[in-house]
């Protein structure tokens, strides 16, 4: 069974500013896949560090400061 989970808000991201978006999953399922899409408005996305992180302390990278000077991100 697929679920969308999803959150609409703007945030301004400013120089050297860390902004942390929590959004809570709740489910008695194990998940076995999990799919995240980020649409990440900046123009220069090489100052962006993007993560996911699990309850558990785990980090997963979803954006590691590539891009340079590139405007965006959307994956």
């Amino acid at each position: 069974r697929e679920r969308h989970y999803g959150r609409e808000n703007n945030y301004d991201i400013r120089d050297l500013e860390t902004i942390d978006v929590i959004e809570t999953i709740t489910s008695t399922e194990a998940f076995k896949t999990l799919t995240v899409s980020i649409d990440i408005k900046h123009t220069y996305i090489g100052d962006l560090m993007v993560s996911l992180a699990a309850p558990w302390g785990d980090s997963f990278p979803l954006h590691e400061g590539t891009g340079g000077s590139a405007d965006n991100i959307l994956k």
